[in-house]
């Protein structure tokens, strides 16, 4: 299993692409969408969530997104969303997709990472 994930990562990773990111501000709440095409690779091999590197001494900001709507009239693609809690402007976060598998450790068994940044 842990090969053919391997292999399809392979295959598919350079099809992977976001559409464009949103974000609506309501007082310290940020809420960010974004539309995710993943080609042929089952969205289950991946993991979306926001980032944004530490700052005032604390640690860099991992936080999952969830996986919503599939896009209509789309193949393979799905809306993804997160809410932070942040005083922080939304420029300082980016989403993030990451390899994900049970029996794999990141990045030591795949080291593939997309990232969007245009927040």
């Amino acid at each position: 299993d842990l090969f053919v994930w391997k292999q399809l990562l392979e295959r598919y990773w350079p099809e992977i692409h976001f559409g464009a990111g949103q974000v609506q501000e309501n007082g310290d709440s940020l809420f960010f969408t974004i539309p995710v095409y993943f080609s042929g690779l089952n969205p289950d091999y991946t993991r979306v969530e926001i980032y944004a590197d530490g700052s005032d001494g604390t640690g860099p900001v991992r936080q999952p997104a969830t996986r919503g709507e599939k896009l209509a009239g789309v193949a393979n693609a799905y809306l993804y969303s997160c809410t932070i809690n942040s005083k922080r402007p939304a420029r300082h976060f980016s989403f993030r997709i990451l390899p994900a598998h049970p029996a794999a450790s990141i990045p030591l068994e795949d080291n593939h990472i997309l990232w969007y940044d245009s927040f």
